[in-house]
């Protein structure tokens, strides 16, 4: 790691991945949950304590928000509610649409705290199932395009993204739920939960 990085992260070597996006020069490092929420409720803190945040504090707390996203897994669901504030525009996709499946529309709080995105699969079946990814931007090299890290959802209804406004305090959450909800990681096998969630930089759900 650089050592900008070194003074930042606790951990050890095997729990950190090269990072590829053009943002975060520095390696991404998978902290526990408990030390991730013990972070962010840290930066919190001491934001309030002493005013404005550094930009160093704000670039960490990003990182520790993003971080359980940066596991290859799939979350196949029937609804998706993203909540995030401007700044992980970049790290959050947006599916595709195909006007003869799915509809989109716009949908904004009466005190204008947020935006909702929202794409409706109007056939509800796996075959318009829509694709949104959250994780590391991908790497562009010689011999191509390489993804980096990512959760990916596969939503065969609803996908609602809210997008905070004002000076919402930094949010990027996740909640896959619905009738089924399946989990698979990388080499895994595909487990039926009653819901997934990722919120304040920790891994949820059950």
């Amino acid at each position: 790691m650089h050592e900008r990085s070194k003074r930042r992260f606790v951990a050890s070597p095997s729990h950190c991945y090269g990072g590829g996006s053009s943002r975060f020069r520095t390696r991404w490092c998978r902290l526990p949950g408990a030390a991730t929420a013990a972070l962010l409720v840290g930066l919190v803190a001491a934001g309030c304590a002493s005013g404005p945040v550094a930009p160093e504090d704000v670039e960490q707390t990003e990182k520790a928000l993003l971080q359980p996203f940066l596991v290859n897994k799939t979350v196949r669901c029937n609804e998706l509610l993203i909540e995030m504030t401007g700044n992980f525009n970049q790290f959050v996709g947006q599916p595709a649409v195909d006007p003869r499946v799915h509809e989109m529309r716009h949908e904004q709080a009466q005190d204008g705290s947020y935006i909702d995105k929202i794409w409706t699969n109007r056939m509800g079946l796996s075959r318009g199932a829509m694709t949104i990814a959250v994780g590391e931007l991908p790497e562009y090299t010689p011999t191509g395009i390489k993804l980096g890290p990512r959760t990916t959802f596969s939503v065969t209804h609803e996908v609602r993204l809210r997008i905070h406004q004002r000076t919402h305090a930094m949010t990027l959450k996740a909640t896959a739920s619905g009738e089924r909800v399946v989990v698979q990681e990388a080499r895994g096998r595909p487990r039926a939960v009653r819901e997934f969630v990722i919120a304040d930089g920790v891994l949820g759900g059950s």
